[in-house]
């Protein structure tokens, strides 16, 4: 897509099998609101909204920041441009729907462990013998 649309990538941020419900974790992700703030680029280009992270508020202050920046932000899959008053719309509808199915997968997971648990399954998790 890059190529097609002329854009130059400046760096690929990955954070690799870290969770998107917190930010702090993410080294890369830290990295790149550090790049924004010397303004290494002007566009953001996500492959999904949930994929940055799945929580309304942060993604919310992330794009705010990269705003204030005049850096704009995509999304691959979603098409919207946050730069108008309906891709505004539908990135927070985005925001909202990421960080709701976070939730159900939390709640879904703990309903079949405590399912699991009451059934006298093993959860998983490390199991200590003494001997």
């Amino acid at each position: 897509m890059c190529e097609r649309e002329g854009y130059v990538v400046h760096k690929e941020y990955v954070d690799r099998g870290k969770s998107e419900k917190n930010i702090k974790g993410r080294p890369d992700l830290q990295q790149l609101l550090h790049d924004a703030k010397s303004k290494d680029f002007d566009l953001v280009l996500v492959w999904k909204v949930n994929r940055l992270s799945r929580k309304t508020k942060d993604l919310l202050n992330i794009v705010e920041e990269l705003e204030k920046r005049n850096i704009d932000f995509r999304s691959y899959m979603e098409r919207y441009e946050t730069e108008t008053p309906a891709g505004k719309m539908q990135f927070r509808m985005l925001a909202v729907i990421a960080e709701f199915e976070r939730d159900n997968i939390a709640h879904d997971v703990k309903m079949g462990m405590l399912a699991r648990a009451k059934e006298g399954s093993w959860n998983g998790g490390q199991v200590l013998v003494m001997m």
